[in-house]
């Protein structure tokens, strides 16, 4: 829904809850994270220049958001100095204001410069910051309780082999093509429970980072967040880096990353040696949404990025300074 077609008169009474009753829309066009996430989304303003992100969920998303809150307003006690975004509470303190039969959620807009999708993994700042948001949120964390968060998604070792026999069944001629992957990877799953699990955000990339000039001023989606492997994090956006160009895996960006948790001591050896394996794991869940979307060009190309993961492991590793 465009600004143009809501009304600010429906809007009021939401806005109201927290304590904002003077504001105008603006054009959806700045704003950032994923649409999928939300039913609705309006970006607005008051009448101090403040801009808010207003979104309206499903009532079967409260739980999976209300916990996403949670974790980001203790992540912020914690490390205000930490760039995420949290959630405002409302004149009950309260994350999730209900209107009607609707529910919605408020944060505030940050303002960010855009990403250059051509050039971006040849800034070696940018690994730099993003390995240091990393171990950042990890030092953060190890102040919480041992409770990582209800895990809202499966294990990797009992969500692909699952999946694996739902290609089989529905997509014979794909399954023949993943069926050398699905062997590479079975001692990398069968292992992968023996892990240590730490919260992690899920989905952190590039693109669900808001940048400054040489800094990270927000970090968003946290909707796959909770206790994921170590390397979870680091191995997603590597994935997600070299399925925009496979090249970029071997930039500069890249290589200040993975050296910089070299120098803190992250990880064991042993996580590393089968880091390319968990990035190969990772994109079965791209595989799956190609699959549902109907996407076959992207699910082609998906496998056939797996292929040269497999592929190129040993190389891979020995760029990044990884002993096997």
């Amino acid at each position: 829904m465009s600004p143009r077609s809501s009304s600010t008169e429906n809007l009021q009474p939401i806005l109201l809850q927290w304590f904002i009753s003077s504001f105008h829309l603006l054009p959806n066009d700045s704003l950032y994270g994923s649409p999928e996430r939300t039913l609705e989304r309006f970006l607005m303003e008051d009448d101090k220049g403040q801009r808010y992100i207003l979104d309206k969920i499903s009532p079967t998303a409260i739980p999976r958001k209300l916990a996403i809150a949670e974790n980001l307003e203790r992540l912020h006690l914690i490390n205000p100095s930490l760039p995420i975004v949290p959630y405002l509470k409302n004149h009950q303190n309260q994350f999730i204001s209900e209107e009607g039969d609707s529910y919605w959620m408020l944060s505030h807009f940050v303002e960010h410069l855009p990403l250059n999708r051509q050039t971006y993994w040849q800034d070696g700042w940018r690994g730099l910051e993003m390995a240091e948001f990393l171990l950042d949120l990890r030092h953060a964390v190890l102040k919480w309780p041992q409770d990582l968060g209800k895990s809202w998604d499966p294990p990797l070792e009992q969500y692909i082999p699952g999946f694996a026999d739902t290609i089989q069944q529905r997509h014979p001629g794909k399954y023949a093509l993943i069926e050398p992957i699905l062997h590479h990877l079975e001692s990398f799953l069968s292992s992968l429970h023996r892990q240590e699990k730490i919260f992690c955000h899920g989905d952190f990339h590039p693109l669900n980072i808001l940048w400054g000039y040489n800094t990270i001023v927000g970090v968003i989606d946290w909707e796959f967040s909770g206790g994921k492997p170590r390397l979870y994090d680091i191995a997603n956006m590597l994935g997600c880096l070299g399925m925009e160009n496979p090249e970029a895996l071997a930039d500069r960006m890249t290589a200040n990353f993975i050296q910089y948790f070299s120098g803190e001591g992250f990880g064991s050896k042993e996580e590393w040696a089968s880091l390319v394996d968990l990035m190969i794991s990772l994109r079965f869940g791209w595989l799956s949404e190609w699959f549902r979307k109907q996407d076959d060009e992207m699910v082609d190309l998906e496998i056939t990025y797996m292929q040269f993961l497999v592929e190129y492991k040993t190389q891979l590793n020995t760029f990044w300074g990884i002993v096997q």
